[in-house]
């Protein structure tokens, strides 16, 4: 009974269908604002999947959706309160009074818990129910590495009391033991012998790079009247959020297209996902995916041989669709693109080089351990957030110092040997994908994101490795996925 369900599961979460319907139900929950009942639902197929199938590829999908439903509900605690009753005992006593005083839905007040606690339960059952021998792969000492300088971070500085305030020890337990409790589990139900799993990756970064052209295109939507008065600018707070959601999977679009099979598509939503980035008007959306996109446009028109016409078509026919839109309905494109170059301009003034200066004044004072994740920065942090030095670079030096450093760069080392371990279309996608991601990084904080972004990237990199090795076995895969130009 058992295999003819997990036969039945497998079949359905590696269909297409599967990639279409998570991103729609995350796409309903965000715009008609039933952010909680789409968690709910898709924290139910997760539950499904883990239960019912050794293979937990496919819940990297739904994991990545989850994250980004309720990004438009920056700071409203007083929103998810049905999920915080999780940690009554150790949240503030602001969140704790807007718990005891919710009057929300009950009916989610009472069942988003228990949902939670049932993908936990169901996480470690499924060690039980699927019992798989570990083995240490090639970026557990880099995640033990990093696990480490996060948990250490601050020694010498940071106060008993501090170590263990909320959010500061949620933070470092899931960038510390968390992710290195996620990557045993993917280390050892992750596939090693799918051939499809490369393909079957980058359709779950297409789903992904759906959702957000469905966020941003539903945004501009419902603002249409206010976007036409004042121009677009600053319009959504989580655009920065959706930047790097779209820069790692963006990529993957053109990876797809280059399959042959529905070329103009992929290739299309590739296109899609690039103007999402620079219309979100995120500074590190479009400074980032700008650099990146020329070489993802120029590498496609090289590798794709018989397609290059369909592709300088299919790009004329997207730009000039959406050219059009903007010029008869929104904004004229010559305005949009001088504010977009004005936005990405940089001073000595702003916030995060005040910031930078801070982590380096800190770095100077606790040199081997840094400060820790519990001193404040510049600016007061929303309820529930972490005081963020908004730049990986700042929050490596200043919360952990030198030893945060080597584990970091020791990371970063592994993952470029995996990359060009096999010269494969994949890990230029791959490629691609780390370089957008980590560029905005130099300005953001994705790195210390437990979820979705810490578990995308550490997953991206466990198919390609996985994947490297397919290829090795696999002489015709490996030439369909060879990076030649002829």
């Amino acid at each position: 009974m058992r295999n003819t369900l997990n036969t039945i599961v497998k079949k359905l979460s590696y269909s297409d269908a599967f990639i279409l319907i998570i991103p729609m139900i995350g796409i309903l929950g965000f715009v008609f604002q039933y952010e909680i009942e789409a968690i709910l639902i898709l924290c139910t197929l997760l539950i499904i999947l883990l239960l019912s199938q050794h293979d937990v590829l496919p819940t990297f999908l739904l994991v990545v959706i989850i994250g980004m439903v309720p990004l438009a509900r920056h700071a409203d605690v007083e929103y998810f309160v049905p999920f915080f009753r999780m940690f009554e005992p150790f949240v503030s006593e602001e969140v704790q009074g807007m718990i005891q005083n919710y009057e929300g839905n009950r009916f989610v007040y009472l069942v988003a818990p228990y949902v939670v606690y049932g993908v936990i339960v169901s996480f470690f059952l499924h060690f039980i129910l699927y019992p798989a021998k570990f083995r240490i792969g090639r970026f557990f000492y880099p995640t033990i590495a990093v696990a480490v300088a996060v948990s250490i971070g601050g020694l010498g500085y940071t106060s008993f009391g501090e170590y263990f305030s909320f959010p500061a020890i949620f933070y470092v337990f899931f960038l510390g033991i968390g992710t290195v409790l996620a990557y045993i589990f993917l280390e050892m139900y992750l596939p090693r012998d799918n051939p499809y799993m490369g393909e079957y990756f980058a359709k779950m970064m297409l789903g992904i790079g759906l959702m957000g052209i469905g966020m941003l295109a539903s945004g501009y939507y419902q603002n249409i009247d206010q976007i036409i008065e004042n121009g677009p600018s600053n319009m959504f707070q989580w655009r920065n959020n959706l930047s790097n959601n779209l820069l790692l999977s963006m990529p993957f679009a053109f990876y797809l297209a280059l399959k042959k099979k529905h070329f103009a598509l992929y290739f299309a939503i590739g296109v899609l996902q690039f103007f999402t980035l620079v219309l979100s008007y995120s500074r590190g959306g479009i400074l980032f995916s700008t650099l990146v996109f020329p070489f993802v446009l120029v590498s496609t028109l090289a590798l794709a041989k018989g397609e290059r016409l369909k592709t300088i078509f299919t790009l004329t026919v997207v730009v000039t669709g959406l050219y059009l839109v903007f010029d008869n309905y929104i904004q004229p494109p010559i305005e949009i693109i001088e504010d977009l170059i004005a936005r990405v301009t940089f001073s000595r003034e702003e916030s995060r080089y005040r910031m930078f200066l801070q982590a380096l004044e800190r770095f100077r004072e606790y040199p081997i351990f840094g400060t820790g994740f519990a001193k404040e920065v510049h600016y007061t942090p929303q309820p529930m957030a972490l005081s963020w030095y908004h730049s990986t670079i700042s929050q490596v030096i200043g919360s952990m110092g030198l030893v945060g450093i080597v584990a970091y760069v020791y990371q970063e080392l592994v993952r470029l040997f995996t990359i060009v371990e096999v010269r494969s279309k994949f890990n230029l996608a791959v490629l691609f994908s780390i370089i957008g991601f980590g560029g905005y990084s130099l300005v953001n904080v994705g790195y210390f994101v437990p979820l979705p972004f810490v578990v995308m990237v550490l997953t991206m990199f466990m198919v390609a490795e996985r994947y490297n090795k397919i290829l090795k076995d696999n002489p015709e895969l490996a030439k369909e996925e060879a990076l030649s130009l002829k």
